[in-house]
C-alpha cells in the first residue's frame, strides 16, 4: 500500500515537471518569436575582468532593431584578433562602454567598423578592436587595460567617455583617491560559486523567459526599495550642485584618465579620449520633454559640464581630447543619431561619430593619412 502510494506520488511529480517543462517550452518560443527579451552576455572573467562570452554569437533585440552580435575568443565584439600586427597597418584598441560596444546595430555598422571603413575609403588600412563592454566606467577600462589591452600592442588607444562614467566610477569603488594618486582598494569582484554564476549566464545569454523572470524581479525589488523606475541618463552629472557623491565621482575619473594615459604612454601607444554626448546635449527639445515628464528643473543641470571638465583637464595633462558633441549638434534633426527605446547610436550615429573620429585622427597626426 504504501510502495503504491509512493509510486503514485513520484508519477504526480513526474507529471507536473513535465507539465512545467512544456509550458516553459511554450513559453519560451513564444517569447522568441512575438515579445524578444534584450538578451545579456556580459560575463566575469576567472581573471576578475568584465567581458563577454568568448567565442559566442547572439541576436540582441529591442523595439526598432534586432541585430547579430558577435563575440571573438577574447570576448571582444568583433572577428577575431591575430597574435601579431600586420605590417604598416596601425592597430587600434578602442575602449568604452555600450556605445563602443555598439549592440544596437550590425558589426558592420558599430563605430569601429566604420572608422576602418573610413579610413579605407581615404585609402589607409587600420586595425580597429572593439573593446566595449556594456556598463563600464573607467576603472574597469583600466583594469581591462592591464589584463588584456596591453598585451594586444595597439599603436593608438582611444577611450570612448560618456558622461555616466562618473556615476559609474564612483558607484563601483574598485579604486580611491589617497594623496592625488589612484590605489585599487580591491579587486575586481568574483562569483562566488562559479558553477551557479556561469548557470545564470548561459540562461541570460540565452533564455528570453529567463531575462523576462529576471527583468519583472529586478523591478519589483527597486520598487519595494522605494527606487524611480523611470529611466535615467546621467543626469545627475551634471548638476550644478552635485551630491558629495557625484563630486568625488569626478575627481576620481579625472584621476583614473591621467593614470590609463600613463600606462598607455608607457606601454609604448599613444592615447586620445573621445568624449561622446548624450542624446540630451545634441537635441534641445528632448532634453526639455525629458526634464517635463520626470519633473526635473533644468536650471539645476549644466549640460555643458563634462566638456568643461574634460576640456580643463586636457589643456592641464596635454592629453588629446575629441569631443563630438558640436559636430552631432549641427547635424541633429529630430533626435535623429540615437535610438528611441535605449538612447543609445542609431546606424546614422555610428556612421558620423566614425567619419568625425577619423578626419580628427588624421588632422592632429595621430594616425598618418
Amino acid at each position: 500500500m504504501v510502495k503504491s502510494r509512493l509510486r503514485g506520488c513520484a508519477g504526480n511529480l513526474l507529471l507536473l515537471a513535465l507539465s512545467l517543462l512544456f509550458a516553459c517550452a511554450v513559453a519560451e518560443i513564444y517569447l522568441r518569436w512575438f515579445r524578444p527579451q534584450p538578451l545579456e552576455a556580459a560575463y566575469v572573467w576567472p581573471d576578475g575582468t568584465l567581458r563577454h562570452l568568448p567565442s559566442f554569437t547572439f541576436r540582441y533585440t529591442r523595439t526598432g532593431f534586432s541585430n547579430l552580435v558577435r563575440f571573438n575568443s577574447l570576448g571582444l565584439r568583433g572577428p577575431e584578433v591575430a597574435e601579431s600586427k600586420r605590417p604598416g597597418i596601425p592597430r587600434v584598441l578602442f575602449l568604452g562602454d555600450s556605445f563602443v560596444e555598439g549592440k544596437q546595430v550590425a558589426e558592420s555598422e558599430v563605430l569601429t567598423s566604420v572608422l576602418e571603413q573610413a579610413a579605407a575609403a581615404a585609402g589607409r588600412r587600420i586595425e580597429v578592436i572593439n573593446a566595449g563592454v556594456s556598463g563600464y566606467g573607467t576603472g574597469e577600462e583600466l583594469i581591462l587595460w592591464e589584463r588584456l589591452g596591453r598585451s594586444l600592442q595597439p599603436d593608438l588607444v582611444l577611450l570612448g567617455f560618456y558622461p555616466n562614467d562618473v556615476r559609474n566610477n564612483a558607484d563601483r569603488r574598485l579604486f580611491e583617491l589617497r594623496d592625488g594618486q589612484v590605489v585599487p582598494i580591491k579587486d575586481a569582484p568574483l562569483p562566488n560559486v562559479r558553477w551557479i554564476y556561469d548557470l545564470r549566464k548561459t540562461l541570460a545569454s540565452r533564455s528570453h523567459l529567463y531575462m523576462l523572470i529576471k527583468q519583472g524581479l529586478d523591478a519589483s525589488r527597486t520598487t519595494r526599495a522605494g527606487g524611480d523606475q523611470t529611466p535615467m541618463e546621467a543626469e545627475e552629472v551634471f548638476a550644478r550642485d552635485p551630491s558629495p557623491k557625484v563630486a568625488g565621482g569626478w575627481g576620481l575619473t579625472l584621476a583614473l584618465l591621467d593614470a590609463l594615459r600613463a600606462k598607455v604612454e608607457a606601454d609604448g601607444a599613444r592615447f586620445a579620449i573621445i568624449l561622446f554626448p548624450t542624446r540630451f546635449q545634441v537635441d534641445d527639445s528632448l532634453w526639455r520633454s525629458h526634464a517635463q515628464r520626470n519633473r526635473l528643473d533644468v536650471d539645476e543641470y549644466d549640460l555643458m559640464l563634462p566638456q568643461r571638465q574634460l576640456a580643463a583637464w586636457s589643456a592641464a595633462s596635454g592629453a588629446t581630447l575629441i569631443d563630438l558633441l558640436d559636430v552631432f549638434r549641427a547635424a541633429n534633426r529630430s533626435n535623429r543619431f540615437y535610438h528611441i527605446v535605449d538612447a543609445h547610436w542609431n546606424p546614422d550615429g555610428h556612421r558620423l561619430a566614425a567619419e568625425t573620429i577619423w578626419t580628427e585622427l588624421t588632422s592632429r597626426g595621430l594616425i598618418a593619412p
